[in-house]
Order: C-alpha cells, then sequence, then structure tokens
C-alpha cells in the first residue's frame, strides 16, 4: 500500500535520527535479533517452539511470569548459590541433552565464572543468558542466546529482544506494528510534571502490566526507536556513581559486595528483616523501591526451595539509575535508616547477609519439581 502524504504530523520521535552509541547499538553488537516481541516471556516462548527442548530448566529465584513461556509438563527449577550462580552440581546430575537453561545475570553481574566454564561444557544444551537486568555489560555473552527485557531499564514501554550470535540463522524479523496502548502510563507519567498524580499513572501501569503474556505479539515501534535514539554511556555511568554511593551509605544493608566496573547495576539490593514491610513503609514516603522478587510471586515452590523463598522474604532492590543524583538518593539513605532495623550481625560481628541466612537456614535437598504454576 502507499504511504500517505499530507495529513496531520505523528509523532516527531523518527525526525531525530538515532545516535552511534545508542542502547540499540550496544546490545546488537553481541549478534541479531531473532525475535522483538513485546515481552521477553514472549520471545523466550518462541525459542522454545522453535528448538522444542526436552525441559526448560528456570532459576528457582524468578518470577511466576516468566515461567509461563514454558510448557507446565516441561518445566523444571534448579536451585542457586548464595551468590545467585546456578547450581553446578545439580545442573551436571539433572540436565539433559537439548535441554534449555536459563540463567540470570541477577542485578547485572554474571554468574561466577566456574559456572561460565561448566555451561561451555556442554554445547548440546540450549543455554539463554537473562539480561533482563543488564543495560550493559563489559564482559563477552557466555550463551548463545540473549534475552533482554528493556521497560524494566529504561522508560520504553514494552519489549522481549532475543538476540542470537550466530548471524547466519535468522534474517532479522519484521513483526510489524505494536499496540500504541502500551505507551500509555508512560505518557501519562511525562505529561505529569511535578508527577503529584502518581496513583492514576501507576494504576495505568499496573493494568498495562497485567494484559503483558506470553503470547507472541510485536514489540512497539517506538520502544525501538527510542533504543536506537538514547545514549548508553550516561546512563551507565549514572548507575556506577549511584551504585558507589547507596553501597557506601549502606554497606551493612548489602546484599552482596560485588565491584561496580565493567557492569550497570541494576540497583543495590539490601537485605531487611521484612522486605513487604520495608517496601510499604518507604513507599508511604513517595520512596518506590521493587522487590525481585516477593515470595509469592516466585514460580518455584516453597517447600522445594526454601532458600530462594528466604531470601525474597528479605530482599528489596533500591533504584540507582539515571533519574536520581546523590543529594537525591540521600532521602532514601536516610529513611532506611530510620525505618529498617539495623542488620544482625554474626558471631564474628559482621552483618548477616545471605551467606550467612543460608547457614541459618539450610536448604532442603534440590528436588527437579515439574508442573511450574501448577506446583505452587
Amino acid at each position: 500500500m502507499l504511504r500517505p502524504i499530507g495529513g496531520f504530523f505523528g509523532l516527531g520521535l523518527l525526525d531525530v535520527p538515532p545516535v552511534v552509541d545508542s542502547i540499540w547499538q550496544a546490545w546488537m553488537s553481541n549478534g541479531r535479533p531473532a525475535v522483538m516481541a513485546w515481552t521477553a516471556r514472549a520471545a523466550l516462548k518462541w525459542l522454545i517452539d522453535l528448538r522444542r527442548p526436552g525441559k526448560v530448566w528456570l532459576p528457582a529465584y524468578t518470577c511466576r511470569q516468566l515461567a509461563t513461556a514454558a510448557p507446565q509438563s516441561d518445566l523444571r527449577f534448579y536451585p542457586l548459590t548464595c551468590e545467585l550462580s546456578p547450581d553446578i552440581p545439580f545442573l551436571q546430575q539433572h540436565v539433559r541433552a537439548g535441554d534449555l537453561v536459563m540463567a540470570t545475570n541477577f542485578f547485572g553481574w554474571a554468574p561466577d565464572e566456574e559456572f561460565i566454564a561448566s555451561a561451555a561444557e556442554r554445547p548440546d544444551v540450549i543455554w539463554v543468558e537473562d539480561r533482563a537486568h543488564c543495560l550493559w555489560m563489559e564482559r563477552q555473552p557466555w550463551a548463545s542466546w540473549l534475552l533482554y527485557s528493556p521497560r524494566k531499564l529504561l522508560g520504553v514501554p514494552d519489549g522481549g529482544i532475543l538476540i542470537t550470535q550466530d548471524r547466519s540463522m535468522f534474517p532479522e524479523s519484521s513483526w510489524g506494528s505494536g499496540d500504541a496502548a502500551v505507551a500509555i502510563p508512560e505518557l501519562m507519567r511525562f505529561e505529569d510534571r511535578n508527577e503529584i498524580d502518581n496513583s492514576t499513572w501507576h494504576a495505568a501501569f499496573r493494568c498495562r502490566e497485567a494484559r503483558f503474556s506470553a503470547e507472541l505479539r510485536p514489540m512497539s515501534q517506538l520502544t525501538a526507536a527510542l533504543l536506537r535514539r538514547i545514549p548508553l554511556r550516561l546512563l551507565v555511568e549514572a548507575r556506577q556513581r549511584n551504585y558507589r554511593f547507596l553501597a557506601e551509605q549502606l554497606s551493612s544493608y548489602q546484599a552482596w559486595q560485588k565491584p561496580v566496573e565493567g557492569v550497570a547495576p541494576f540497583g543495590l539490593p539490601i537485605m531487611t528483616e521484612n522486605a513487604a514491610g520495608l517496601s510499604a513503609a518507604l513507599a508511604a514516603e513517595r520512596l518506590f523501591c521493587s522487590r525481585h522478587w516477593a515470595s509469592e510471586d516466585l514460580a518455584a515452590g516453597a517447600v522445594e526451595f526454601r532458600w530462594e523463598h528466604s531470601v525474597a522474604e528479605r530482599l528489596l532492590t533500591l533504584p540507582c539509575d539515571h533519574r536520581y543524583d546523590e543529594a537525591g538518593l540521600k532521602r532514601l539513605v536516610e529513611a532506611v535508616r530510620r525505618l529498617a532495623p539495623a542488620p544482625r550481625l554474626d558471631r564474628n560481628g559482621r552483618p548477616l547477609k545471605i551467606d550467612s541466612l543460608s547457614a541459618r537456614l539450610p536448604q532442603c535437598s534440590p528436588v527437579a519439581t515439574a508442573g511450574g504454576i501448577a506446583a505452587l
């Protein structure tokens, strides 16, 4: 069909040319897009339908929405170490040739090198590197498939981008136009300059999130255009700077001590006695901190994976992205110190973090549970 000439002007975003150092360019330097769907779970489902693995293995510490990408009869979960890396002996014992295993770069950091080396020894497995928490990483990809979820990292309305490193395998997919309605929450917030009406646009956001699914629908053109026009470097530098400030101010709360070089941290994970209570108390002061994830939102069962659920009850993620500076984050730091109990100390006088939590609450013998959502 011929393109129209004349009429009213559309959104002027495309009048601004893409930038060389864009987020899109950084992500595509790792391969080529196989699928650009509206959600990461839809992109993962596309891969599962394409490759038809014997079993689909997800980390026991992941949200139930992602688990909807796999048939329940094929879905399995695996335990994690105290550093949130995959349990290597468990995977070596249970994963078979032709299975698909997804491992998450939690909070922006890759799994430990021992796991990555172990994965490289199993080319008969379909490895998927979940980069939902990764705006940028200096290290090269460790898996043959990369999965991005851009709306979790910056102000775009949707997107699940599956990248393959095999550039000869797929042409770049053309999915047509997405749904313009997905951008309504972001546009409502944009027009609320002083952000005083957050109850209205947050309600729209929750409604939009509830609509998302594993159905294969296209990523919006708006998300693709923004990713091509937002420079990466300033966003990475802001995350690193803000993370360093939060980690210094709240070191006794910090769940992991990890170097910030070579990554763009997703947020500062802290451990508290009651993540739900602290999150609610902070929200009452207009300080909105996400839980990744609440125990009831985990896909894996609480009986089989007690340790992962115990972490979910205590873990809270403090934002450190480009929207904030040190002056703004001081209010968050002061509120956490005031509202959260001082972290417990172990027998050596050190803050009780995830590793000592693991010792205090031993995990049940790992069980390869089937059924995913139905097993809850």
